[in-house]
């Protein structure tokens, strides 16, 4: 039954007005949160950033290229280093300042790292790019990370122990090596054999 109050004309268009309202706010918020969780979105509290498809292909570009491959390859099949070892070969990496050690130079001169740097060429977005193997070392890259070891860090271990072949996009966080605010994009590097061999991670600049 309608109350004498809501055969007012005016008050009716009023409540007819603020349902209209109410409707279309939720509709918003709705397609807001769907498009959110089908764009796999990476969250820095209320902010957001899209995993660009361009991206994406870039990342895939460079888990197939042959040199990147071969790379991952040897370094896994050379790499004799006990986890101690490799502790103490980043510490030492750490504490270089403008000398490089010898780990350092072996990762800036080889032909996967003037790949990535040519990548770094074509997209300046690219701050930093780099390939860790199944240890989670560099083992090539086109400027130097602060860290030699990346075992400890999510855009190699999110990766590498996830084993089913999901990318990783990391917080907006400082970067120590590049100096930049950046978001990290991850992805395994597989072998001919659909073996898992590596990640390759991308600082990309936020804008």
């Amino acid at each position: 039954m309608i109350s004498a109050h809501t055969r007012n004309p005016t008050t009716l268009c009023l409540l007819l007005l603020i349902l209209l309202v109410a409707t279309c706010i939720t509709a918003l918020l709705g397609g807001c949160a769907s498009g959110r969780q089908a764009s796999g979105l990476a969250y820095d509290d209320s902010r957001y950033v899209p995993m660009s498809h361009q991206y994406l292909d870039t990342l895939r570009e460079v888990a197939r290229n042959p040199i990147v491959i071969e790379n991952l390859k040897q370094s896994n099949r050379s790499n004799k280093m006990t986890q101690e070892q490799i502790l103490e070969a980043d510490e030492a990496w750490r504490a270089a300042g403008t000398e490089q050690t010898k780990e350092m130079k072996q990762v800036l001169n080889n032909e996967a790292a003037e790949y990535l740097d040519s990548l770094h060429q074509q997209h300046p977005e690219f701050a930093e790019l780099f390939l860790m193997d199944q240890k989670g070392c560099v083992t090539a890259e086109n400027v130097l990370t602060t860290d030699y070891w990346q075992g400890d860090e999510e855009k190699w271990s999110k990766v590498f122990n996830d084993k089913n072949g999901n990318y990783y996009v990391s917080d907006i966080a400082f970067d120590e090596s590049t100096r930049l605010y950046l978001h990290h994009y991850s992805m395994p590097i597989m072998d001919q054999q659909n073996q898992l061999i590596g990640v390759i991670a991308i600082g990309i600049k936020v804008r």
